[in-house]
């Protein structure tokens, strides 16, 4: 590959930098081996990939695929049993040692493609078994891809360490002073930074150093010291680098790369376009995943000055960045992550306090629910005092676990994805939003099989996306992005593949190699896991052919055929459901129900012609507007009434419905005619004369 060095690994300060797989492997030991132990693991490496030709495809896919297949090589190499705890000696004298922490960067990272700004952390981490793996924001991802595809670290420091990648591609192996291991997480990046702008850091926190397992990552951009950090939780991969003894990494980015355009290898340059076509991607970067507490009955409050970022070229940025009254601080805010923190104090304060240690949001709002007597200021201070109750209680990951690990109650494909996912539930949280079935799903997930049979079709569709996730991943690719260019029929599976460089080889078309690439990748994770995941008994019992499909889909060929899929953004001739007869015709006659709708939903619908503009709302209103639509006396179900208001107001259709007339937002009815508050989905219930129901475009990861 152009830039890349020879085969012969070379020095690169207190690392070694060579090729595997055409890829370029950045590898330090921490240990006092040094050097010479990196080239040594190197040479194993290589040598056992030459032997193992999946693995060697996988590491040619770069990013998290590439890290799984060092994991494999270590794991294989030690006859396939337990890999030993980091920094154990090695007991078989001649196997390749596991990392013990793994930074990498996809290709669509590299190339500079919108929205794909991430960078994969992957390692044996105390909450979950086998490999976990996050991605993480921000502008450590680019800066470490003009080095090299991956940063490998190996054994253990013995004194807490500093790993930092310097412009030239060299790295620095630096001790960790008791000043810096003083400060919070912010403030370790600040101090790091040295004045560069160049140089951004993934950081631990003290809770890392105290030994919390659920202790997390941040990104801290060089470039705008006062930007919220990106966070990631999963599973504590931030107690996996402190068990390291490393502290925090560097990069800085190389001469060349600076100020380079996102975007520049766009395929064509139609992918930005495609992302402000999906009205759930633009909803959600208007603050949706914010505005849906209103909805789901929380007494969530989140005030104050707020502005958003997002990652890298995204024309669809989706996070929000709020002040806070702690020194000036900045915060990163998603309903997810502060909807825990509920009564418990402000939200934003709680939140920054938790990045200030370095320690997970979710995991932290289950413990100060177990420990509601205590304050904020007492709960924190005790989570990094060994002799309290509340450290004693967060080192028991049982109850930990499984925090935030719920998502989409009531979809069966999502309670099959989230029991069985080899990764864990969050990738599969954009699952339930696609909204797939009938025909639009069976050209979908070919070439796996569609029954029309809604057990078994939850199954296969739980493992297509858990492939689809897993290959988006291995991109560097926003998996939130992926799923509303999906849900929403802007792009197919295909199309998706080629913009982020999978192009059609051997007979097999993109969207069918897209798909083995997320196989691929869940496979080497179940290899790792010393097992095979377990499959409950209690979802076995109640769904037992969702479970079998799930099992045969994981074990089917992925080598076939897959029909075209015609590009989206416009309703289909054709589209609109032809069950609605004459009673979305506001002059048709027949009582009316009230549809409330919010955010650029609601200025879609503006031009309905059931639009009420007495009072506070107008049509141009942005907080919402409230409709009055005729309904029969027995009247609709929820597919029914956004048909009815998509003919109605055909500018509003494509918020509506997809390209195939399916519905995309979900119905609420918070007001029965008897005024007996609902609060629910209602999917398949009627929608009645005086009910009041409001639209929640779903949305991704929301």
């Amino acid at each position: 590959m152009d830039g890349h060095p020879s085969e012969a690994a070379r020095a690169a300060g207190s690392a070694v930098l060579g090729e595997v797989s055409g890829r370029r492997v950045l590898v330090v030991d921490l240990g006092p081996a040094g050097v010479a132990g990196a080239e040594a693991w190197l040479g194993g490496v290589r040598a056992a990939l030459a032997a193992a030709p999946d693995l060697q495809a996988s590491a040619g896919r770069s990013g998290p695929a590439l890290a799984m297949a060092l994991y494999a090589a270590a794991h294989r190499s030690a006859g396939g049993g337990a890999a030993p705890p980091v920094g154990a000696p090695d007991p078989s004298g001649g196997a390749i040692a596991a990392p013990s922490f793994v930074a990498s960067v996809g290709d669509a990272v590299r190339r500079g493609v919108p929205t794909a700004a991430r960078a994969t952390v992957s390692a044996r981490a105390p909450l979950r078994p086998g490999i976990t793996e996050a991605q993480v924001g921000g502008p450590f991802g680019r800066g470490l891809a003009a080095h090299a595809d991956s940063l490998v670290l190996l054994g253990r420091a013995e004194e807490p360490r500093v790993v930092r990648v310097l412009a030239g591609g060299t790295v620095e192996l630096g001790a960790a002073s008791a000043d810096l291991l003083g400060l919070g997480a912010a403030g370790r990046a600040q101090a790091l930074r040295r004045g560069s702008a160049s140089a951004h850091t993934v950081a631990t926190g003290p809770g890392a150093q105290a030994g919390l397992p659920f202790a997390n990552l941040a990104s801290y951009d060089g470039a705008d010291p006062g930007a919220a950090p990106s966070v990631v939780g999963r599973g504590g991969l931030g107690a996996a680098l402190a068990s390291a003894g490393v502290v925090a990494l560097t990069v800085e980015e190389a001469p060349s790369t600076t100020g380079a355009a996102p975007g520049a290898g766009d395929p064509g340059g139609d992918l930005e376009a495609a992302l402000v076509r999906s009205p759930r991607l633009l909803t959600r970067a208007a603050g949706g995943t914010l505005e849906l507490a209103a909805s789901r009955a929380t007494d969530l409050e989140v005030e104050g000055a707020r502005r958003k970022h997002g990652c890298a070229g995204c024309p669809t940025p989706c996070g929000w960045t709020f002040e806070v009254d702690r020194g000036g601080a900045k915060v990163g805010g998603r309903f997810s992550a502060l909807q825990g923190f509920a009564g418990h104090g402000d939200p934003l304060d709680l939140l920054e306090r938790c990045n200030d240690l370095g320690i997970d949001a979710r995991a932290v709002a289950a413990l100060m629910g177990r420990h509601p007597g205590v304050g904020p200021d007492a709960f924190f201070a005790g989570l990094l005092d060994p002799a309290s109750e509340a450290h004693a209680a967060a080192m028991d990951p049982g109850p930990l676990s499984a925090a935030g690990a719920t998502f989409a109650r009531g979809d069966l494909a999502a309670e099959v994805g989230q029991a069985l996912a080899v990764r864990g539930p969050e990738p599969l949280r954009s699952l339930s939003i696609l909204g797939l079935d009938g025909a639009r799903a069976e050209q979908m997930v070919a070439p796996l099989p569609w029954s029309g049979d809604r057990e078994r079709d939850a199954g296969t569709l739980a493992f297509w996306h858990e492939c689809v996730a897993a290959a988006v991943d291995v991109s560097g690719f926003c998996s939130f992005s992926a799923a509303g260019l999906l849900a929403d029929g802007i792009m197919g599976l295909s199309e998706l593949a080629e913009a982020l460089g999978l192009e059609a080889a051997d007979g097999v078309p993109a969207a069918a190699g897209f798909l083995r690439a997320g196989a691929d990748h869940l496979a080497l994770h179940r290899e790792l896991l010393g097992g095979e995941l377990g499959v409950p008994v209690e979802l076995a019992a109640r769904h037992p052919a969702a479970v079998e499909a799930y099992l045969a889909a994981r074990d089917a060929d992925l080598g076939g055929t897959v029909p075209p899929v015609r590009r989206g953004g416009e309703l289909a001739p054709g589209g609109l459901p032809s069950t609605v007869g004459d009673a979305g015709d506001p002059a048709a006659g027949g009582s009316p129900l009230t549809v409330l709708a919010r955010g650029p939903l609601g200025s879609r619908l503006a031009g309905h012609p059931g639009l009420r503009r007495s009072g506070p709302e107008t049509a141009s209103s942005l907080e919402g507007v409230r409709i009055e639509v005729p309904v029969p006396s027995e009247g609709w179900t929820g597919p029914e009434l956004l048909a009815a208001l998509a003919a109605a107001c055909p500018s509003a259709a494509p918020w509506l419905l997809d390209p195939a007339g399916r519905p995309l937002p979900a119905v609420l009815e918070v007001e029965t005619p008897a005024g007996a508050a609902g609060g629910g989905a209602l999917e398949g219930r009627r929608h009645r004369p005086g009910a009041v129901v409001e639209l929640v475009l779903a949305i991704p990861g929301g």
